[in-house]
């Protein structure tokens, strides 16, 4: 059984829709086994000869069917009915597909809106972000409640996740984006992306957006602030591993290479400069406010403090 980012190997289709496939050991006979537009969960039998399929997506509800090992449908065995969640006010998840950077490259998110959403109004929009390269963030399937982008827009607010460029799940070309830059951060996927949802959706207030991350997503919020500040106007990090020469080793090397790779300079900031930025405020009209967290099991605290330290 073959867990596909999509269906067709390579392909730069929605790591959103995630189905399960069968292929031989020599790499013939490639067959799809679940083809619903959704994220799937599979369980075999003990021999194997049945499998029953959870699916679901951001904007489709659960449902459970028992198929053959072959993918041919037995039975539906159950399916969520959301009709008193419906009933109760709650607002539709929205995912949502827009062109990166380059006008070419298809980029995926999600949006979240208030209960009390009213196309008439004008939403300041937040966005949270983790966009590390070792894996893909916005969320694939179903869920009543989401962690804090549903408590965001329940204070009023559009709260938006997406996976830009550099995320995993994709084709190697777009991982790849992230190979030495780590200070990219998708970010300009991001914005291209916002900026066409809002032609869709006139209600975003694109003069009031702000970012927050925590761990990796405190690094990116804070240099979404730094480098697109005409964009971003309000940044949140918590336990931003902002210096990468004091983060795990084991973790920014892996992406960033040797800081003192053979003929480089012994510098500390040799290899690094595009991704460290304790040291690049400028002055400008935005607000960024960063928090501690002394138990982050891999994050060191100076980071943070030389950061607030440059900004103070």
């Amino acid at each position: 059984m073959h867990n596909s980012h999509p269906a067709n190997s390579g392909s730069d289709s929605d790591h959103e829709d995630e189905p399960r496939n069968c292929v031989g050991f020599d790499g013939s006979g490639l067959k799809l086994l679940t083809p619903e537009d959704a994220d799937h969960a599979v369980s075999f039998s003990g021999d194997g000869k049945y499998f029953v399929d959870n699916c679901s997506r951001v904007d489709l509800p659960p449902a459970s069917v028992l198929r053959k090992a072959d993918g041919s449908l037995v039975m539906e065995l159950e399916k969520s009915d959301i009709s008193k969640l419906v009933a109760g006010g709650w607002k539709q998840t929205e995912r949502f597909k827009a062109k990166g950077r380059d006008g070419k490259t298809d980029v995926y998110g999600v949006l979240w809106r208030p209960s009390n959403f009213s196309p008439s109004r004008k939403y300041a929009v937040i966005e949270q972000i983790y966009a590390g390269p070792h894996s893909f963030f916005a969320p694939a399937t179903f869920a009543a409640y989401r962690h804090a982008c549903q408590a965001f827009a329940e204070l009023g607010f559009l709260c938006i996740m997406i996976d830009g460029m550099g995320t995993d799940g994709r084709s190697h070309a777009f991982h790849a984006v992230a190979h030495k830059n780590l200070g990219d951060g998708g970010l300009p996927d991001h914005i291209a992306a916002v900026k066409q949802l809002v032609e869709k959706h006139p209600y975003m207030d694109l003069t009031r957006v702000g970012i927050l991350g925590h761990s990796a997503g405190g690094y990116n919020s804070t240099n979404a602030l730094l480098t697109h500040p005409e964009f971003y106007k309000v940044a949140v990090s918590s336990a931003g591993n902002h210096d990468h020469r004091l983060d795990k080793a084991g973790w920014v090397e892996q992406w960033m290479g040797h800081r003192r790779a053979s003929g480089m300079k012994s510098s500390p900031t040799s290899r690094w400069p595009p991704s460290w930025k304790a040291s690049s405020f400028s002055r400008s009209a935005t607000w960024m406010t960063t928090s501690l967290r002394s138990r982050h099991s891999s994050w060191p605290p100076p980071s943070c403090m030389r950061t607030r330290t440059s900004n103070s």
